[in-house]
């Protein structure tokens, strides 16, 4: 009887144990799940208002993404939740962060499970205060992201690679670590209440686990070129990055847009496949009559400068369509997707799709998964940009062009065609 009384009061103990650590669990699942919808809800809506950018703004393409809450005294509007009209610095390529602007995005204050309104970075080549030169689905984000790798300590790379950076982020603070500040200032949040000071929201830190430089809160909090590195866990269970002594160094949890989240959506649209085939194609075709020299592109710097004149190969002058002939916000945010070839005799010397030619327009199309377009030498590389026997024929200076006539969803990594009679 007393082994019995014994073993019934382990169970009693254990069960109570279990009972209390599922207790804990599902208010963690809970709490998770409040953060995790919040993100969630706000990114969708970035990704809405980018996807139809150029629908509400005339004349511009589609992609851009608004700048973040940064105050009443730069916001679009005296209220709180607003994007903000402008911000330090007036030039493109500069990156920010502020407070998520859900009244722009028409949503109420987005709040994690510790009360804090939600928080977003964008990236200087997507804001659209100070638009990029190019704006196409192999314009690159600037923010590296980085996770935990299970052992609440070392963190490891989740977008190393060019075009998997990302384009934007949503933040959820989370509780105040020591040294945050959260306390109200002069600029009014009178609805999320506390300051507009990045660094009492959102973390950092530089040594200690081994990737250093981490900068959610992009310490200058106007803007800045290059490229950040930002850090945090995917959510509550899977614990915060802390340092070898247990201390917290970062609790933002995120979630990331890419260039791919953008540009899936775009060229899925109805209108996609006009607005390459009629507002790329066509309208280069009609200011090219003149066959003026292709353009050599240097894509060093934040914007492609044009070096006159385009390379001699065969019996073609190739390059890329030239600044001249880009008279609408379309070719000039497409430019780097747009080659073209034009005959060395100025006479028809070359067939596209079976038609006499004085030159060929080529739409270079969706990147395959073996091409890279982010550097200057990669983005003068034609193998990053063409296949096949169009390739072959761009390469050659050749006189026989064959390959799709129009841009079909279907095949969005087609090299498109189009003849300059």
């Amino acid at each position: 009887m007393a082994i019995l009384i014994v073993l019934a009061m382990i169970g009693l103990g254990a069960a109570w144990l279990l009972a209390g650590a599922l207790g804990k669990a599902n208010v963690r699942t809970g709490r998770d799940k409040i953060t995790t919808d919040a993100l969630a809800q706000a990114r969708t809506a970035l990704i809405g208002y980018a996807v139809t950018y150029g629908d509400t703004h005339t004349t511009e393409v589609h992609g851009h993404l608004l700048l973040p809450d940064l105050g009443s005294t730069r916001n679009s509007s005296d209220k709180e939740g607003a994007s903000a009209g402008n911000f330090a610095g007036n030039a493109s390529n500069l990156s920010v962060v502020g407070r998520l602007p859900w009244r722009t995005l028409g949503l109420g204050p987005m709040r994690d499970d510790a009360g804090e309104c939600l928080w977003y970075a964008v990236s200087g080549a997507f804001q659209d205060a100070q638009k990029s030169a190019l704006m196409n689905w192999d314009t690159v984000g600037q923010f590296d992201v980085h996770i935990p790798d299970g052992a609440g300590g070392a963190t490891s790379a989740a977008a190393a690679l060019y075009h998997q950076r990302a384009v934007a982020v949503v933040f959820a603070a989370g509780p105040a670590l020591p040294g945050q500040n959260r306390a109200a200032s002069a600029d009014t949040v009178a609805e999320c209440g506390g300051n507009y000071d990045a660094r009492n929201y959102l973390d950092a830190f530089s040594a200690n686990p081994p990737i250093g430089g981490i900068t959610n809160h992009l310490a200058n909090l106007n803007g800045a070129t290059g490229t950040y590195s930002l850090a945090a866990p995917k959510s509550l269970i899977s614990g915060p990055i802390s340092d070898t002594g247990g201390a917290v160094l970062v609790n933002d949890r995120i979630l990331i847009i890419t260039p791919d989240d953008l540009f899936g959506r775009i060229k899925k649209r109805s209108d996609f496949a006009a607005f390459v085939n009629q507002g790329l194609l066509d309208a280069a075709r009609n200011n090219l009559s003149s066959l003026p020299p292709p353009g050599r592109l240097d894509f060093t710097g934040p914007a492609p400068v044009e070096i006159s004149g385009g390379v001699m190969t065969g019996n073609l002058e190739i390059g890329r369509v030239p600044k001249a002939a880009l008279t609408s916000n379309a070719l000039k945010k497409w430019q780097d997707n747009l080659l073209y070839a034009r005959c060395i005799s100025g006479g028809d010397c070359l067939t596209v799709n079976g038609a006499g030619c004085h030159g060929v327009i080529v739409f270079a199309g969706e990147r395959t998964a073996a091409q890279t377009r982010a550097s200057n030498t990669q983005k003068n590389t034609w193998s990053n940009y063409l296949e096949g026997s169009v390739l072959d024929a761009f390469n050659a200076g050749a006189v026989v062009f064959i390959g799709a006539p129009s841009y079909s969803p279907a095949m969005p990594s087609a090299d498109v065609l189009a003849c300059i009679p």
